[in-house]
């Protein structure tokens, strides 16, 4: 997120941070990852390998798949949620877009988040507030560029 709250322009993010991206990959292996099917559907499937995959969506278009299927683009389970509440019991790295965050933030108790050291123009997509849900905030790493950080309720 940007200084001025800023996530992405047409489906994409606003930078790339190969630090970044490894610190995506590391804490999100062999887990279980909650997208929007805009995000989804804009990132690389070599992104998400290993990964158990929900996406939510309201598109009727997907509603056709109702239970995990093998995807041949994606090693791991590929899950399309049009109701989060049917989501089991489990633990899940939300990973975007804006109105994913929005669903979930109330909900996740740590939130990492890479924290830009400035802001972005013409942006489309913004991060909802979500400081005021947390009680304790970590710098993980310091870059020139940006920080991650850690949230915690």
């Amino acid at each position: 997120m940007s200084q001025n709250r800023a996530i992405g322009k047409g489906n994409e993010l606003l930078w790339d941070f190969k630090d970044d991206l490894n610190h995506f990959k590391e804490k999100t292996w062999n887990g279980q990852v909650i997208l929007g099917r805009k995000t989804w559907e804009s990132m690389p499937s070599k992104w998400l390998r290993s990964r158990g995959l929900w996406i939510v969506t309201r598109e009727n278009k997907y509603g056709w798949i109702q239970a995990s299927t093998q995807n041949k683009y994606f090693p791991s389970t590929l899950n399309i949620v049009t109701d989060v509440s049917s989501l089991p019991q489990n633990d899940y790295w939300v990973a975007g877009g804006a109105e994913i965050y929005s669903l979930f933030l109330d909900k996740i108790t740590e939130f990492y988040i890479t924290l830009i050291k400035e802001e972005y123009s013409g942006a489309d997509t913004f991060m909802p507030e979500f400081e005021h849900l947390f009680s304790q905030k970590e710098i993980l790493q310091s870059f020139e560029k940006y920080d991650i950080v850690k949230y915690i309720k």
